[in-house]
């Protein structure tokens, strides 16, 4: 994708010249100069306000929390980002914000259970009045797009096996996409189109983080200048050490050793029952009791402690559910459940019943 501009876009930033247009060509002069390379179109003006329907059907909740984070990404208080979309976005075209007005849902039981609406209770039908059962209804608790969306984190979050990201905006690929849709951009000046002698060292470019968090500096490249002989000589770009691939083996070898698993005997043995925040550790088999099925697809799990809930993901259940009925079969509330901790963030203890390895 590519950068928001901050200076206006006029006419005069992406009109060509009436007299390059118009200029003839060698040859033949009924033709024009360059006409296969220019595009007609009709640019909106800043401001225009439009509206529009998206229909989805048979989504998880997590699925339309994606659809809903595609559209709204959620990003601090006081922040704010666009789309781009259309033409001429490397001219700074295209950028738009997109809002979720209304979401609605709709009870497929109800649609298909009766062809009209019926009356209200006790106010007699009026001929003329009866309407199509569409079955549209509004979101419920824990069905707001804030929710859906949540779900959605917390599903790639444990999908991914991210045991330390409290939310999506945590990993660096989605730091790097937010940063890029950022609004306003950066200066343009840092990110114009680079001159041919800036082409002929070929410099990496900067990952976009630092370039929209570092306004009125020009960043450096993200790694050496590749350069031929004849461009060394010309390029002034500073150059950067190339990354070194041991240093990041160390790196994730540090990182994986800061992951500390409980004793054998604690992963192995007969389900504990915590006594203490400070008991849980990422591995231990702990047992609980199974309180309500939540919107996403999780098992709400009493673990016994009054300041920390446990959640049991549907896809860390053994054996594999078909379905929400399946799963609040197999999870009535008050059911014991043991499982291994996967992970410990802000929100609680995220179980799995795969038993980890040792």
């Amino acid at each position: 994708r590519y950068w928001h501009k901050r200076s206006p876009v006029t006419r005069a930033t992406i009109e060509e010249p009436a007299e390059r247009i118009n200029q003839p060509r060698q040859g033949d002069p009924s033709r024009r100069q360059r006409e296969e390379q220019y595009t007609c179109m009709a640019p909106l003006a800043p401001g225009v306000r439009l509206t529009f329907s998206i229909r989805f059907e048979n989504l998880a909740a997590w699925e339309l929390g994606a659809l809903l984070w595609a559209l709204q990404p959620p990003v601090p208080e006081g922040a704010e980002v666009r789309h781009q979309v259309g033409m001429g976005k490397p001219l700074g075209m295209g950028s738009v914000r997109l809002q979720v007005e209304k979401l609605r849902l709709e009870d497929r039981r109800a649609r298909y259970s009766r062809l009209f609406v019926e009356p209200e209770a006790g106010r007699p039908a009026v001929a003329g009045e009866a309407a199509w059962e569409t079955g549209a209804r509004t979101p419920q608790p824990g069905e707001t797009p804030s929710d859906l969306m949540a779900a959605f984190e917390r599903y790639l979050l444990d999908q991914l096996g991210e045991r330390r990201a409290q939310r999506l905006s945590d990993l660096p690929r989605i730091q790097a996409l937010l940063a890029l849709m950022a609004w306003p951009g950066p200066p343009d000046v840092e990110t114009r189109y680079q001159g041919l002698e800036e082409f002929r060292s070929r410099p990496v470019l900067p990952a976009p983080a630092p370039v929209a968090a570092t306004p009125g500096r020009a960043p450096t490249p993200a790694t050496t200048v590749f350069s031929t002989e004849r461009a060394s000589s010309t390029s002034s770009t500073p150059a950067q050490p190339a990354i070194d691939a041991g240093e990041t083996l160390r790196w994730m070898q540090e990182r994986a050793a800061q992951t500390v698993l409980p004793p054998s005997d604690a992963r192995r043995g007969p389900a504990a029952r915590l006594t203490s925040r400070h008991e849980a550790k990422e591995g231990m088999k702990v047992l609980g009791t199974a309180v309500r099925v939540t919107v996403d697809l999780r098992v709400e799990i009493d673990l016994g402690l009054a300041e920390i809930k446990g959640f049991l993901p549907d896809r860390q259940i053994v054996p594999p559910v078909r379905d929400r009925a399946d799963l609040e079969a197999r999870f009535p509330a008050g059911t014991p459940v043991e499982a291994w901790i996967s992970r410990i963030d802000k929100r609680g203890v995220v179980l799995t019943m795969r038993e980890p390895s040792l």
